[in-house]
């Protein structure tokens, strides 16, 4: 059996172990990148959906429209 070794004397085995922890920690890095970028779509709606309502508020106001709450 040939055993084969990296620069850094370690064999396939260490260096497939390696490779699986960086593939579960990419994949947890990019599962959180989706979550950061759901997150921020849900603050950008939030956002909208208040200057919406004031603006609404100021249309209603300058053509005399009240709504009793």
């Amino acid at each position: 059996m040939i055993l084969v070794l990296d620069e850094e004397n370690r064999d396939d085995a260490e260096l497939m172990e390696e490779w699986f922890t960086l593939v579960r920690e990419k994949t947890r890095l990019a599962r959180f990148e989706r979550e950061l970028i759901v997150r921020g779509q849900e603050l950008e709606l939030d956002d909208r959906h208040e200057r919406v309502g004031e603006e609404l508020d100021k249309s209603l106001l300058i053509h005399g429209v009240f709504i009793l709450s």
